[in-house]
């Protein structure tokens, strides 16, 4: 692992002459840090987010109760990192970890506060090296003579004697010491190390773009003023004559924005061509496999041509089904398992597929297709709905009728939308749509499972029931649920062309 994957780290301590050697040494690597002396005063206005690595000092209490460490610490970490934090790894870092790093590992899986994905230990004395050897001779001479007092004095004495603060000038932080425990432990994590790798490369794939941008015109009194035409630019490329009669500011960032967006994945695959890797530390998975702890048992599920199988924590396969309602278990305690584990695979399956095929919808947004509506019409609901499935639905409430527009992009870029055209179809909450059966045909489109606030879902469009609309037809019964990318309005609207476009023979037998 290159230490520069890891893109930003906070050190909390409260002895800045023992943080600054571990500073200056992660500067030498080019990696950003933060610091914070845990003082109340100095403590971040608002918790951060995006910190990778925080290294972490133990013993910022005089205490030496374990629950009373533990709870500083926490506080600390609750001051210091949002919970929207993301993946971050944690090293405790102090002269004392052994004493107290098992309590708190155990400990803060059961708090709210941000969790580390990842928690590993630091000794301060094999990372930090004191080049004058009095400091050592002392602490041996002084470990001598209380060596007849009572143990615990004695190591009461010698920890107040450790914590004496030495010169940080003396010091010298080992880092390559640091960036192989670092390694050893990602290497047990590579799905961590992996995303931290992306992330990175993703800001310097930014970073490259903003600089070839700036280069668009000579550093001189007009630099400015040419920018400002680039970006003006950009923002009528992606908007249109829609924006020629607006002079919104917020519309023309929003649309510069998406232009530089759309160049990025140029940049970023020049960045991942240069990447290499070294194959041996990936562990890659043999199946799409989801897993899920119970009482300590890890139980996986995952997916093949014939449907799901559920295996033990053994690996051994112990149920196999096409629909969660089939699957036939002797205890009940296996068919709660056996939910959560489905549940857990489908939720993922919908994040990912909505993150992959939807995007977010901002009202500061200029229209455009691919936004999704839900609307009121019984009888459509009702003629789709019988249209689309074999059995009628018990829960007919659970359904929602939804519509599409599919207008065509470029008459929103020219300002001559006058009606747009959508598609009907309805929303479906995936148990209910498992518990019935989806007829196939090429008048209807199903989309693959979708993540629609906390609940998966899958969307049936009806290619009998198209129509159009005023463009300014909007109002509270029509609320705006998904807006599906370009390429997925555009696969939709290509199964819809084929569906219009099918040949019929006429002849005489």
């Amino acid at each position: 692992m290159e230490l520069k994957s890891i893109d930003k780290v906070l050190v909390i301590d409260d002895r800045i002459e023992e943080a600054l050697p571990i500073m200056k040494a992660l500067s030498s690597k080019g990696v950003y840090s933060l610091f914070w002396d845990t003082q109340s005063s100095t403590k971040p206005e608002t918790p951060l987010s995006g910190i990778r690595l925080v290294i972490l000092d133990m013993r910022v209490t005089s205490s030496n109760d374990s629950h009373i460490i533990n709870q500083t610490l926490f506080t600390l970490l609750n001051h210091a990192i949002s919970q929207d934090n993301g993946p971050y790894i944690l090293c405790v870092w102090s002269k004392h970890t052994s004493e107290y790093y098992a309590s708190f590992c155990k400990t803060i899986r059961t708090v709210r506060v941000p969790q580390p994905y990842l928690i590993t230990s630091l000794e301060k004395k094999n990372f930090i090296r004191i080049e004058e050897d009095i400091y050592k001779d002392t602490q041996e001479q002084l470990a001598s003579a209380l060596s007849n007092l009572d143990s615990s004095i004695a190591d009461e004495v010698l920890d107040i004697f450790e914590n004496i603060p030495v010169g940080f000038e003396d010091r010298e932080f080992d880092v390559e010491n640091l960036l192989k425990k670092l390694d050893e432990e990602l290497i047990k994590m590579n799905s961590l190390s992996t995303l931290l790798l992306w992330e990175n490369t993703v800001s310097k794939a930014a970073n490259l773009l903003v600089n070839n941008m700036a280069r668009l015109s000579s550093i001189d009194m007009d630099w400015d003023n040419n920018i400002k035409n680039i970006i003006f630019r950009l923002a009528l490329a992606n908007g249109g004559k829609s924006l020629e009669n607006n002079v919104v500011t917020n519309e023309y960032i929003m649309n510069a924005f998406s232009s530089l967006s759309q160049m990025l994945p140029d940049e970023l695959l020049t960045q991942i061509s240069q990447l290499k890797f070294e194959e041996d530390r990936f562990q890659l998975a043999s199946n799409s496999s989801v897993t899920h702890l119970e009482k300590g048992l890890t139980y996986s599920i995952y997916k093949t041509s014939k449907g799901f199988k559920v295996n033990n924590c053994d690996g051994k396969e112990i149920l196999t089904f096409k629909k969660i309602g089939e699957a036939k278990v002797v205890k009940s305690a296996d068919r709660d398992i056996i939910t959560k584990l489905y549940e857990k695979y489908q939720y993922t399956l919908g994040f990912a597929n909505t993150k992959l095929l939807c995007q977010k919808s901002l009202a500061s947004h200029p229209d455009k297709p691919g936004r999704l509506y839900v609307c009121q019409d019984k009888i459509i609901k009702d003629d789709i709905t019988k249209h689309a499935f074999k059995n009628i639905f018990e829960e007919a409430n659970s359904i929602e009728l939804v519509y599409l527009d599919i207008s065509s992009a470029c008459d929103y870029a020219q300002n001559k939308l006058v009606r747009k055209r959508i598609v009907y179809g309805v929303k479906v909450p995936l148990r209910q749509y498992l518990m019935s059966e989806c007829k196939t045909s090429d008048s209807l489109y199903t989309t693959p499972e979708l993540l629609v606030g906390e609940e998966n879902c899958r969307f049936v469009f009806s290619f009998h029931h198209i129509s159009n609309i005023p463009t300014e037809y909007l109002n509270k019964s029509n609320l705006e649920v998904l807006e599906f990318r370009e390429m997925f309005v555009n696969e939709i609207k290509h199964h819809l062309s084929s569906f219009i476009s099918r040949i019929g023979i006429i002849k005489l037998d």
